[in-house]
């Protein structure tokens, strides 16, 4: 629960010897955990601090990688896309430069997607999507990721006004699902 997490990090406040990895890890499950709850500014609040950490530590990590994408998702559930836009995009070029795997990329690039989808940038929403739905093809065919961005392409091609394309992939999302 929240309040577990914030009692952890109450602990750690005033010692001197306390890990830098434990206070992370809790400043981040309590951040994620706020933005679930909608508290935002003190979901924002835990976030910076654990990326201020972690980039002291180790700057190019994927605990600073995962820190971005986190902030991101706040500011976009709180609806600050641009600085949604922001830490979204940071965590995918600093995944594209650590990462070895590129399905990792994947919630990132289908999150940028949503942060233009929501700003009604349909050209560089599609771009995101675009790459998502090709790295699916070809290294995750089977993972959830393929049905989401099959659906999010359906919805903005719809939005579009391009209706050939959202049957297409609407039909494709539903073989997927089925």
């Amino acid at each position: 629960s929240v309040l577990k997490f914030a009692g952890f990090l109450d602990a750690y406040q005033d010692r001197t010897d306390a890990d830098p990895g434990d206070v992370t890890d809790t400043l981040t499950e309590l951040g994620i955990a706020e933005t679930l709850l909608g508290e935002y500014t003190s979901a924002e609040e835990h976030q910076l601090r654990a990326l201020e950490i972690r980039e002291a530590i180790a700057p190019e990590s994927a605990g600073v990688e995962a820190t971005l994408g986190n902030l991101g998702l706040n500011y976009f559930y709180s609806g600050d896309l641009e600085k949604a836009r922001s830490y979204l995009e940071r965590s995918l070029a600093l995944q594209e430069k650590i990462g070895k795997d590129p399905r990792d990329l994947m919630p990132r690039l289908i999150n940028i997607g949503n942060v233009y989808n929501d700003m009604l940038d349909i050209a560089k929403a599609r771009s995101y999507y675009l790459r998502a739905l090709e790295i699916c093809r070809e290294h995750a065919p089977k993972a959830f990721g393929f049905g989401a961005v099959l659906g999010n392409l359906r919805e903005l091609e719809y939005r579009a006004g391009n209706f050939e394309e959202a049957e297409r992939y609407g039909r494709e999302a539903l073989a997927f699902f089925e």
